[in-house]
């Protein structure tokens, strides 16, 4: 068996995809209702786009592996590696902006931002800036207006909290965090209720 083999990104198809999303031909039912993907690093985090269409896989390196994010496609039921882009820090909790444009993801001591057009091209450049400081950065989430984003600091006991509208505007500068939160113990997880007036962390 080669490394390769060794890791792997599972995806259950077991509901029902919402009618956007089903009028796509990516959206083709499996043969199956579980489907693995041999990947070349350990995977983290999987985040599919709004169409059903691409699946975005954060994957950490190791064993002589590169960090890096996978680009998966779906298309007649199947799910097809198309490339990887290699990112100079590991990749653990990701999120896309609900407008498409941008994956997130929460690297150790910072967070990335990748333009999603140049990742599913495969471009090199596809990162177009990144905001340090992180303690442990390990898992991202941004608000429904895309005007905010969080980033637990697993190391740091404590969620840092990101303009992102800023950021964007501005170039994605130290300047766009607007705070930080004490979470006690590990913060991880990041996850809004359904309003998106409280945020829980594990």
């Amino acid at each position: 068996m080669t490394r390769r083999a060794l890791y792997a990104l599972a995806v259950i198809f077991a509901f029902p995809l919402g009618t956007a999303a089903q009028s796509n031909g990516c959206n083709e039912p499996a043969a199956s209702p579980s489907v693995s993907l041999s990947l070349p690093a350990s995977p983290f985090t999987a985040v599919p786009s709004a169409d059903g269409c691409w699946v975005f896989v954060s994957m950490t390196g190791g064993r002589g592996a590169r960090p890096g994010i996978a680009v998966v496609k779906r298309s007649g039921g199947k799910l097809n590696l198309e490339h990887t882009v290699d990112l100079k820090s590991a990749p653990t909790g990701i999120v896309l902006t609900h407008d498409g444009k941008l994956l997130i993801a929460a690297a150790t001591q910072e967070a990335l931002f990748i333009d999603t057009g140049k990742l599913m091209k495969g471009d090199a450049d596809a990162v177009v800036g990144s905001i340090g400081g992180g303690r442990g950065s390990i898992y991202a989430n941004v608000t429904p207006d895309d005007k905010t984003l969080f980033v637990s600091q697993e190391n740091g006991g404590s969620i840092t909290v990101i303009d992102l509208e800023r950021a964007r505007r501005e170039g994605f500068h130290a300047d766009a965090v607007i705070g930080q939160i004490p979470a006690g113990l590990a913060p991880i997880a990041l996850t809004f209720s359904p309003d998106a007036k409280y945020l829980y962390t594990t």
